[in-house]
């Protein structure tokens, strides 16, 4: 039974620490430092999503990304118009939060 009673002592300090390393890991300017990594990610996410309605996204370039709110890179087409490729990336986690083809 003690060996059961260490281990269920141990596993939540063992927890603490893989969350701090994590954290310590990510770089200073975050995951997508500049606009160019920004562009560079949404073009990966959104080629699947233009090829799955049978459409080419270099047909939508060139895009460009605007950093909002010093977090969120917002990348898009750079010729104005309606509709286009559209997505949301965080610039400190690299997740992306929209991803689309906007009409």
């Amino acid at each position: 039974m003690k060996p059961l009673l260490l281990l269920a002592l141990l596993l939540p300090a063992g927890q603490a620490t893989a969350q701090t390393a994590s954290n310590d890991a990510m770089p200073e300017k975050g995951y997508v430092p500049d606009a160019a990594t920004a562009v560079a990610v949404a073009e990966a996410v959104l080629r699947p999503i233009y090829a799955q309605h049978g459409w080419k996204l270099q047909n939508c370039q060139p895009l460009a990304a605007t950093l909002r709110n010093d977090s969120v890179w917002v990348v898009r087409k750079r010729r104005p118009g309606k509709g286009g490729p559209y997505a949301e990336i965080s610039k400190a986690t690299g997740c992306i939060l929209v991803a689309e083809a906007r009409k």
